[in-house]
């Protein structure tokens, strides 16, 4: 049997992501949301956009780890207040409308 793809894992991952963070109270607004740069170019993916109870929009990218060789879950946490990632700069005014 061939052992499951890292598609296939990190679908998995998303799962259970989305599980957690909707049994604390969390809605989903959207999964696997894809920001477009351009008409030939592909400007990235948030894996899910949920609510919180107050209205807060979450952006939730899901890391799947087999082992903590390269660091654990916790080094791959940044501060988006410090520097948002490009793929929520270029989406910033579509979320506007959510």
């Amino acid at each position: 049997m061939n052992p499951p793809s890292t598609k296939a894992l990190g679908d998995v991952a998303e799962g259970r992501a989305l599980a957690h963070l909707e049994a604390a109270g969390l809605v989903l607004v959207r999964r696997n949301y894809r920001v477009a740069r351009g008409p030939s170019s592909r400007g990235g993916e948030v894996d899910l956009v949920m609510r919180e109870r107050d209205g807060t929009l979450v952006f939730v990218e899901v890391r799947r780890r087999g082992d903590d060789r390269f660091g654990g879950a916790a080094s791959t946490v940044v501060d988006v207040t410090v520097e948002p990632p490009r793929v929520l700069r270029q989406g910033a005014v579509t979320l506007d409308s959510w």
